[in-house]
Parts: structure tokens; C-alpha cells; sequence
């Protein structure tokens, strides 16, 4: 007769890659398990979106949102809006949001951007003032934004009616 192999009891951070698997594995990045459960059983993935530091995660909490996304809600990650950034795993703290671009006039190319120097897009309607700062163009000024982006004149004997003009269309002859 043939004897029934032992049962085994997984520590927490450890699951069975696959039904087939010789041993069990720490859990891969993005995934976690609680200990104590005997068989053949995974380690859970973590939300859309969501990952965690390392492997052998233990909880659910271990899961994170990975750098260029926050937490939007238990059902996962958002990615971070244009004009923000994300560095690192957010934690529950830091859940509600991205953080901002620094300096005024400036935001990123578009969404998920994971370090403050993607910040380096300059809105319309602001110009390069001097390296990393920016200013509102000046009325007779106007700038479509972008990398580098500097506020170019009215052509002449027009001006802007407003400062942070974004379009040489928006030039008129003065009143």
C-alpha cells in the first residue's frame, strides 16, 4: 500500500507556484499569503495596479501602489495625473494623491510620471525665465508651452490683453 505523503503547512509569505511545482516558493513580487494554510494553494495577487516591495509578502497591506500611481481605492491603482508624480510605493498615508510639480509653470508630459525632474514641461502661457524657473508671459508676450518653451513677442503694433497669453491669435491691436 502506498503512504500518504505529509501534509504541508505554509509559512506566511509562501505559496505553490503552480499545482505541478516540487516545493513551495516565496510568494513573487506583487503577491502575498497569510501562513498556516495547508495544500497546494497560491499566493494571492495583489489589486490592479498594485505591487509589493519584495517577495515573501505576508498581508494584503503589503500591496502598494507602485512609483507613478496612488491608492484610489481598495479596488487598486490610479496612475498619477499630468502635473503630478509618484517616486516610490505608496503607503495608506499617502494614498489620496500624487505629488504636485514644484515650481510654478511647469507639469509633466503626460500621466504616471514617477520622479519631480518629469517636471519639466512648461505650461502655455508661461516661458522659461531662467534654468527651472518660469514666469507668466508679460502682456505683448505669449508662449504655447512646452520643454524649453520661451514667451515670443506680439508681432508688431500688437499686444495680449492679458498676461499668460497662450497663442499669437490672442494678440490685438492695442485700445
Amino acid at each position: 500500500a502506498r503512504v500518504p505523503a505529509p501534509a504541508v503547512v505554509l509559512l506566511p509569505g509562501w505559496g505553490w507556484p503552480s499545482r505541478d511545482a516540487p516545493v513551495p516558493q516565496p510568494c513573487p513580487v506583487g503577491s502575498w499569503r497569510g501562513g498556516g494554510s495547508a495544500g497546494r494553494v497560491p499566493c494571492f495577487r495583489c489589486a490592479s495596479g498594485l505591487t509589493t516591495a519584495g517577495t515573501g509578502s505576508t498581508e494584503r497591506a503589503a500591496c502598494r501602489a507602485g512609483p507613478g500611481y496612488y491608492l484610489g481605492d481598495q479596488a487598486g491603482a490610479r496612475t498619477c495625473p499630468a502635473g503630478t508624480y509618484q517616486p516610490g510605493l505608496t503607503t495608506d498615508e499617502q494614498a489620496v494623491a500624487c505629488l504636485p510639480c514644484p515650481a510654478a509653470g511647469f507639469t509633466t508630459d503626460g500621466a504616471g510620471a514617477t520622479s519631480a525632474a518629469a517636471c519639466n514641461v512648461l505650461l502655455a502661457g508661461w516661458g522659461l525665465a531662467s534654468p527651472g524657473v518660469a514666469a507668466q508671459c508679460s502682456l505683448g508676450r505669449y508662449s504655447a508651452g512646452g520643454v524649453g518653451a520661451t514667451c515670443a513677442p506680439c508681432p508688431w503694433g500688437l499686444t495680449t490683453r492679458e498676461v499668460g497669453s497662450t497663442d499669437e491669435a490672442q494678440a490685438r491691436r492695442p485700445a
